[in-house]
């Protein structure tokens, strides 16, 4: 059974410090890792610099969440999917 969804909550700032350690541990270069589909390489062998993508609240500035895999921090807090939706991230269908 998989785990459930987490995501962490904070300013850009926050999670571009957050995601560039990320890339380090993953050993994602700066040029960015190649995607793999299916266990093959992607087509025209398309590369990926991404861990994850911010999402920002839709009303409220500067306050993003993010999918923090298995490298979630203990602060700021950590949100489970039923969390997220009652903050009003998005809708249902969108996690």
């Amino acid at each position: 059974m998989a785990s459930p969804k987490k995501f962490q909550r904070g300013a850009l700032v926050e999670f571009n410090t957050w995601h560039d350690a990320i890339k380090i541990r993953e050993d994602i270069p700066a040029e960015g890792k190649i995607n793999f589909v299916n266990g093959v390489p992607a087509p025209d062998k398309q590369r990926t610099t991404a861990f994850s993508e911010p999402i920002p609240h839709p009303t409220i500035e500067d306050d993003y969440i993010w999918d923090c895999g298995g490298y979630c921090a203990e602060e700021p807090p950590v949100f489970d999917k039923e969390e997220v939706m009652v903050a009003g991230w998005f809708p249902d269908t969108a996690v």
